[in-house]
């Protein structure tokens, strides 16, 4: 957000970020706490609610995670890698740097 924005602040994306992923650890700190063993969250799942509900919940976690890996394994090649090889050509005056972002932007370059 704070590249698409260049007004905004670092420090209040960063802080909102990290409120977010506190929840999250805590979360999931107080189920591997209550459930030490493998799968936790599915079994304490399946001891609060229906064994059906659980698996879907489950499977469902499972697939967004895929997803969302999958998507930053994607946009690692195709935004981050020329994003930063562009940048450093600026700051350091490379020209090979930029060239490497002009090419690596391509379907070719990022394959």
């Amino acid at each position: 957000m704070a590249g698409v924005w260049p007004g905004s602040s670092v420090i209040g994306v960063l802080t909102v970020a990290m409120i977010c992923c506190l929840f999250h650890a805590y979360t999931y700190s107080v189920i591997g706490a209550t459930m030490p063993r493998s799968a936790a969250d599915y079994t304490l799942a399946s001891r609060t609610l229906s064994a059906p509900l659980a698996f879907a919940a489950s499977w469902t976690l499972v697939i967004f995670s895929a997803m969302v890996a999958g998507s930053l394994i994607t946009w690692i090649p195709k935004t981050a890698i020329p994003v930063l090889f562009r940048s450093m050509g600026i700051i350091f005056n490379n020209p090979g740097f930029l060239n490497f972002a002009s090419w690596s932007g391509t379907p070719s370059g990022s394959s």
